[in-house]
């Protein structure tokens, strides 16, 4: 069994897309992708192996994650959406998909002014 890292891309509808990562010979990153809800979810799994006095027993953990379009970087939404066509997806247009830049950011620290 190899170690090595391997990532696999599968079109799940015209809208999402997933992206399969083998991180080592126990854990999955999967990471969907779901151009109508604008969202990316992530999920782990790892599996744990236990060996007893007779028997070996297995235990799968999964952790799952779920972030906005807007909490991501641009990119990794423009690389996903392009993964998405080239697999004969048809997602939105990708400038509907990607956060908007015209909302200024809020400011946080800096002194405190009084009136």
């Amino acid at each position: 069994m190899s170690d090595e890292e391997t990532t696999e891309y599968h079109r799940i509808s015209d809208h999402a897309l997933e992206e399969r990562v083998k991180l080592d010979g126990v854990s999955t990153l999967i990471n969907l992708f779901d151009f109508n809800t604008e969202q990316i979810t992530t999920l782990q799994r790892s599996i744990y192996w236990r060996t007893g006095h007779e028997s070996i027993t297995g235990n799968v953990e999964t952790q799952t994650l779920r972030q906005n379009f807007n909490e991501v970087a641009p990119r990794a939404i423009k690389f996903a959406h392009k993964k998405l066509v080239e697999l004969g997806g048809n997602p939105p247009p990708l400038e509907e998909c990607l956060p908007s830049t015209d909302v200024p950011k809020k400011k946080t620290g800096g002194p405190l002014k009084l009136d």
